[in-house]
């Protein structure tokens, strides 16, 4: 009797442990690929592995039954060379969704945006530096500017500062503070003095190197952003997300998200934005001012979900695309 063939799927434990919408996800991509009767769903630790070469991936992939990986995280987020090594094996002997290639894009803000922009996607000028000089010249006039690394996701080093009289200000809890900028060993750093509150500390962030956008929001309830996740040529769910004392709108850093219906327009934006960086699925955020939406990130991976907010059922979207993807590769 011939073995059904297997979708792999791996997604850490510290993610499936983190959030209700996380879970959500998981089980129902589970849940609905073995319901299928054409696929069965390996659930498998990439960390664990410790796959050594090519035959070790083969092997894998044949005791198995492989056909496709779907890997809800990035080696490209990690530390853990194990895993990368693993990944990295196995994606030579099965194709994965979002393969190397589209984590190598989506994790460079810069390369993302130049992808983008050479597909004819809005997105905001932005200027990349190096060094205090360029730093200060980047930000010769009195506007806002967003400040954040290239290589970094969840909202890390994000920050909305401008100058005055020769001082740098940071937006911070609702106020402007002075920052004071440092280069340090090649890296841009930026940190606030401290003030004697143990609760303001700032220990200070690395770039290496710097991405510098003008402010785009226009929102009245603060600053905001709309996250959408896409599968395939379908925005599954959207979600506003506002913060009202800090610049980064992640529900992780203070902000609140709320399901939201995006224009026609906002839908085409955000499922072009994911094809052109040549991903299967993403979450891409857009930011909108003057009636304007432009994209902000596209995020590949570990991303935010959102379903116990938009009762949207992520897992069973992907889980379908997944298995029409097997499809093609079994034929």
């Amino acid at each position: 009797m011939q073995r059904v063939p297997a979708i792999g799927v791996y997604m850490p434990e510290w993610l499936y442990r983190s959030e209700k919408s996380d879970r959500m996800f998981l089980n129902e991509l589970v849940r609905d690929i073995r319901a299928s009767g054409r696929y069965r769903a390996v659930r498998f630790n990439l960390e664990s592995l410790s796959l050594q070469n090519a035959k070790d991936a083969e092997k894998f992939r044949d005791k198995h039954g492989l056909v496709l990986v779907v890997q809800h995280d990035s080696s490209f987020y990690s530390s853990d060379t194990r895993y990368i090594r693993s990944a990295a094996l196995l994606e030579e002997a099965v194709p994965f969704l979002n393969p190397r290639k589209v984590h190598e894009i989506g994790h460079d803000k810069s390369t993302t945006k130049s992808v983008l922009r050479e597909a004819g996607i809005p997105v905001l000028e932005d200027t990349v530096v190096r060094s205090i000089d360029e730093l200060r010249h980047a930000l010769s006039s009195e506007k806002w500017f967003v400040l954040k690394p290239t290589n970094r996701g969840a909202g890390a080093g994000v920050r909305l500062v401008r100058s005055e009289g020769g001082l740098l200000l940071e937006f911070y809890n609702g106020s402007w503070k002075t920052v004071r900028a440092t280069e340090e060993k090649g890296a841009l750093v930026l940190k606030r003095p401290f003030t004697g509150n143990i609760f303001e500390y700032d220990p200070g962030f690395r770039y290496t190197p710097m991405l510098i956008e003008p402010y785009f929001n226009d929102d009245v309830g603060g600053f905001a952003s709309i996250r959408a996740t896409v599968v395939g040529e379908k925005v599954v769910e959207a979600v506003k997300r506002v913060n009202q004392t800090n610049i980064t709108s992640n529900v992780s850093a203070g902000g609140t998200a709320s399901a939201i219906v995006l224009t026609p327009e906002q839908e085409k934006l955000a499922v072009d934005a994911k094809n052109a960086i040549g991903a299967d699925y993403a979450g891409v955020d857009l930011l909108v001012a003057g009636g304007k939406s432009v994209i902000g990130e596209i995020n590949i991976g570990p991303f935010t979900l959102f379903s116990k907010h938009t009762g949207a059922s992520v897992g069973s979207a992907l889980a379908a695309y997944a298995m029409e993807k097997a499809d093609s590769l079994v034929r």
